[in-house]
């Protein structure tokens, strides 16, 4: 098999996405307007999406797949008069 097995895709997928972090970090910190305080924040909330966009990533949808319109009619809710 040529590649990578699944078994060492993972470690490598958490370093390089460390290392991503860890420059993305340095980058902000060298920027003077910004304290270290300020940079942690950002770098925890791009990292609470990412780890959101993991979780949502990783369901299932299920689709109703109706084959009538008339079946599609009984999804709709009927209005109050």
């Amino acid at each position: 098999m040529i590649g990578m097995d699944r078994y060492q895709i993972i470690p490598v997928t958490f370093f390089v996405s460390l290392f991503l972090l860890c420059s993305i970090g340095a980058f902000l910190l060298y920027v003077p307007a910004m304290s270290w305080i300020a940079v942690s924040v950002i770098l925890l909330g791009m990292a609470l999406v990412f780890l959101l966009g993991v979780i949502a990533g990783g369901r299932r949808i299920r689709i109703a797949r109706l084959k009538h319109a008339s079946e599609w009619r009984k999804l709709i809710p009927k209005r109050a008069a």
